[in-house]
């Protein structure tokens, strides 16, 4: 199956919102091995809480330490602001899931950014994240809630998932990054689903705790107060499955789209028929994009939207793109943002079928922004 991308001539509107969320500190002191304390934020995860104006929007605090500078893992929390307007403004800067376990303080290997769920059944507000992925021979995985609209959090240690993977000889699952699939049509029972990619060997001289595995999925049918494996998309000759994105089609298919860490600067993707529980073999799509994660969505239309920084080897020109799903192509809708704009997430918003919000690195990470914009498929 190919999936062909549709070009079209369209004009340009713009924004409603364009908020900055999170600054990152001046060049050269951003990610100084010599400058303790925060070096920047990365890897922006945002959902807005559905029937209120609520947006929460989180981000790794890495911060810079001598030898390691702020690479993937290097924060020792989540950096996260609430906004109660919509995303016109958002509050003070909190931390959660403070990671202090002495091991992982020890060799600066922190927590790891996410995937995140909105559980109308309890109100509840679910957040998955990754610890100490680089030096140990088994990460930790957890997932945190919050039941009053972010303004307080579960513990940790309410919400380990480790045993899961260790149980199924998987050392490492790094979730998302972004919105997890909802899955109705099952009977009585929503099925809620987060995706990450996998390592199922511990490959110390490759410098991380795993070894590269594919894709594999997690289920809940209980409203995420337990969860189970579900399908796995495998490493291959032509494709390494990497970061994630999910979404849930009009049939109640669910179709995964993701990066190839084999560089092949195309975007992937898998479907599965049995809400989950297996995946098709992967297929290469005409959607292009540098080494950098892509955001896909099902909106209240059931339209699928997909936002990545649209161009073959540089993180710039976040774009729109709508999917037929009769055809299986991918329509362009619109270019959002030309300049530097790297990882994002996306959620879609309460009060409109057609604005959708983004949560993205800006202008070579100096600033993480939430947009609200508009999304066409004419």
């Amino acid at each position: 199956v190919v999936v062909v991308v549709v070009v079209a001539s369209v004009c340009i509107s713009a924004t409603e919102i364009d908020t900055v969320v999170f600054a990152n500190p001046t060049y050269p002191e951003c990610c100084s091995q010599e400058m303790p304390g925060t070096c920047m934020f990365r890897i922006p995860v945002v959902i807005a809480v559905p029937e209120s104006e609520v947006v929460l929007a989180f981000a790794e605090h890495r911060e810079g330490k001598i030898g390691n500078g702020c690479s993937d893992g290097s924060g020792p929390a989540i950096a996260f602001k609430r906004s109660e307007d919509g995303g016109h403004n958002f509050g003070k800067l909190m931390f959660i899931a403070n990671d202090t376990d002495p091991y992982h303080m020890s060799v600066h290997d922190g927590v790891v950014l996410g995937g995140v769920l909105y559980i109308p059944e309890t109100q509840s507000v679910l957040l998955f994240y990754t610890a100490c992925y680089h030096k140990c021979t088994k990460t930790q995985s957890y997932v945190i809630r919050s039941k009053d609209q972010g303004v307080t959090w579960s513990h940790p240690s309410s919400g380990n998932l480790t045993k899961l993977f260790e149980a199924n000889n998987m050392t490492m699952l790094q979730f998302g990054e972004g919105m997890g699939a909802t899955i109705s049509g099952l009977g009585c029972t929503t099925r809620y689903m987060m995706c990450g990619w996998i390592g199922e060997t511990f490959a110390a001289n490759a410098g991380h705790s795993f070894g590269y595995s594919g894709i594999q999925c997690i289920l809940s049918d209980d409203n995420g107060a337990t969860w189970g494996l579900g399908g796995k998309v495998p490493v291959t000759n032509d494709v390494k499955p990497n970061e994630v994105s999910m979404a849930v089609l009009e049939n109640n298919s669910v179709l995964l789209n993701f990066r190839d860490a084999m560089g092949s600067h195309r975007r992937w993707q898998a479907i599965s028929g049995d809400a989950g529980a297996t995946f098709s073999a992967a297929w290469e799509t005409e959607l292009i994009g540098p080494t950098s994660n892509g955001a896909m969505l099902t909106m209240q239309t059931r339209d699928v939207v997909f936002a990545n920084p649209h161009n073959l080897t540089s993180r710039v020109n976040l774009s729109l793109f709508v999917l037929n799903q009769t055809t299986g192509n991918w329509k362009f809708s619109k270019q959002v943002y030309s300049g530097g704009s790297a990882y994002v997430t996306s959620t879609r918003l309460s009060n409109s079928e057609t604005d959708i919000g983004l949560l993205f690195e800006k202008d070579g990470y100096k600033t993480i922004n939430y947009v609200r914009t508009a999304y066409s498929t004419n």
